[in-house]
């Protein structure tokens, strides 16, 4: 929980450690990171990657002090970290592009070129925090920072990328406002990936029904996705992931859609074997 914002600097409250709730919050400060914290960004790489099963080894890169070294030279990359004490629990990145081929290193399958008019477009990645910390909802709060950072930068949109296993980290990202727009496959470790965007200056309509896939259904999915839906939520209970489809046909970027709104989605009924379809009202995007 985050109780005070002042000069690019978060300060929240931690309740929970180790998957159990504490009689005593702890304090956080959220910042951004510099070269003076190098050596914690590689530790805490290390930490995380330690603890992965190896089944989850692609949803993180590992790398290590010279590459966060290497990173922060880059005028364009940004990391952001979590810390209590002086111990680092959590950081992620925010990369600014500003041309095509940077924007599909960070972003690959996307294909759309936004900059011919100047546009700049923020990637987020590199999300990852501490187990021991996990269930505070820090993720959630990373991205909200970054998409504040995000457009003080100047940026339209806001993009990442989630490994379509992965489907706890897509929570996060809905509840702040991005919509699963495409799937692909990284070329750096040739896992499948699910495509994640937000617009960050405009607002558009969705349509009225709402269906929902199972999670791993990736036929069904794609399905969707090429047809002009969008994933808008997730459901823990069901592993089923809600779509909408989006009413601004006259977007310029065809394969990006906006973001949805925040507000808590209503999760349809459905039947084992079929897509669910309830209606409801339009959604529209905060700004």
């Amino acid at each position: 929980m985050i109780r005070k914002k002042l000069n690019g600097v978060w300060i929240g409250e931690l309740t929970k450690k180790d998957g159990q709730q504490i009689k005593k919050t702890m304090p956080f400060v959220l910042r951004s990171l510099s070269v003076f914290d190098v050596q914690k960004m590689a530790d805490l790489s290390e930490k995380i990657y330690a603890k992965l099963r190896p089944e989850e080894s692609c949803y993180i890169h590992r790398h290590n002090l010279t590459y966060y070294e290497d990173s922060l030279k880059h005028r364009d990359m940004h990391y952001i970290g979590i810390f209590v004490g002086t111990e680092l629990i959590a950081m992620s990145s925010l990369k600014l592009c500003r041309d095509k081929e940077t924007f599909n290193q960070e972003i690959p399958g996307c294909y759309d070129d936004m900059f011919a008019d100047g546009q700049v477009v923020a990637a987020l990645g590199s999300d990852c925090v501490l187990p021991a910390f996990r269930g505070n909802r820090l993720n959630q709060i990373m991205i909200d920072f970054r998409i504040s950072k995000a457009r003080q930068l100047g940026c339209t949109h806001a993009f990442s990328i989630v490994d379509r296993h992965n489907h706890w980290n897509m929570t996060p990202y809905f509840s702040n406002g991005f919509t699963m727009f495409s799937s692909a496959v990284d070329p750096s470790d040739n896992g499948q990936i699910a495509l994640m965007q937000r617009h960050l200056c405009s607002k558009v309509w969705y349509s009225k029904t709402q269906i929902t896939a199972p999670c791993y259904d990736f036929d069904r999915i794609d399905a969707l996705l090429n047809n002009g839906y969008v994933g808008c939520a997730y459901n823990a209970q069901t592993n089923r992931i809600s779509f909408v489809r989006m009413c601004d046909t006259n977007s310029r970027l065809k394969c990006c859609p906006t973001s949805i709104c925040s507000e808590p989605i209503r999760i349809a009924s459905f039947s084992k074997d079929s897509y669910a379809i309830s209606p409801r009202l339009k959604y529209y995007a905060r700004v």
